[in-house]
């Protein structure tokens, strides 16, 4: 797998992403403040790389709910030191089941049908930020 790269940094406000299989790409909204209020944090679809009139399918890693097609770019609120963690994929293609417990050990996963513990994401989720990604989540693609 390849691992995700910083995108955007402003303060304590930051975006990463990486390439998923086929067009799609992994977002983690990242909010550094230690203290405070939640940030409202934007990707836009330019800084992943799409074309101008792009439209996306959002998905929501965490809560393993579809968010909807958008157009230019998503925004989130994210709590003080939060993330949120999104699939962002062309709006035809389904944009999976992936997400947390449905696997253990480093064997397929029923949901996703990816590698769990040490799949690509799992990984990058590990070194991005400690603990966000527990021992029972699995990853978004092989």
């Amino acid at each position: 797998g390849v691992a995700g790269d910083i995108i955007w940094k402003e303060g304590p406000l930051e975006i990463w992403a990486g390439p998923l299989e086929g067009d799609a790409r992994a977002v983690v909204l990242f909010n550094r403040h230690h203290a405070g209020l939640a940030e409202q944090i934007t990707v836009t679809w330019a800084q992943l790389g799409y074309k101008p009139g792009f439209k996306a399918a959002v998905r929501d890693l965490y809560a393993e709910k579809d968010l909807g097609v958008h157009e230019q770019g998503f925004t989130a609120t994210v709590a003080n030191y939060d993330v949120a963690v999104l699939r962002i994929s062309h709006p035809t293609k389904p944009s999976g089941t992936a997400g947390r417990r449905h696997c253990s050990s480093s064997s397929r996963c029923g949901a996703c049908g990816g590698r769990c513990n040490g799949g690509a994401f799992t990984r990058w989720m590990r070194g991005l930020w400690r603990g966000a990604a527990s021992s029972d989540a699995c990853c978004v693609s092989s």
